[in-house]
């Protein structure tokens, strides 16, 4: 018995195997595609001294008063269309950085549907990035 006969007698076999080859596959893209989301701090800082990046800032307003990322912005949600175009132009990536994953995932797939930009969630947390240089102090209170 060869191979096709056997797919021909068998078909509730090959249908079970074909089902589970096309989930893998599935959940092997979902997990490919998040691994993209996230950036390394190294990367960060490397990808910032060959393009001007602009960090954003998803924490509490006072947070970031207190210390923020060199040359970083505060999230405003009032401001997603200017993020947008910054986006759309291509030549400016964008570092999202806070304490709300959700809030960041939820404006990270926004903007993905309106291009082919770089947008990115940076790894780490504030003593990470004061140890990489990354972070500086404002002294607010």
């Amino acid at each position: 018995m060869n191979i096709m006969d056997f797919m021909l007698r068998t078909p509730g076999i090959y249908a079970i195997f074909a089902t589970l080859a096309v989930v893998y596959f599935l959940l092997e893209y979902r997990h490919i595609s998040n691994l993209r989301m996230f950036i390394e701090i190294q990367d960060s800082i490397l990808m910032d001294n060959s393009k001007r990046v602009l960090f954003i800032d998803f924490r509490k307003i006072r947070d970031f008063l207190e210390g923020s990322i060199i040359n970083s912005v505060h999230y405003n949600p009032q401001k997603i269309e200017t993020y947008i175009k910054i986006f759309k132009r291509g030549n400016k990536p964008l570092v999202l950085y806070g304490n709300t994953l959700t809030e960041m995932k939820d404006f990270y797939r926004k903007i993905k549907q309106h291009g082919e930009g770089q947008i990115f969630i940076l790894k780490g947390n504030v003593d990470e990035w004061q140890r990489f240089k990354l972070y500086e102090k404002k002294f607010y209170k």
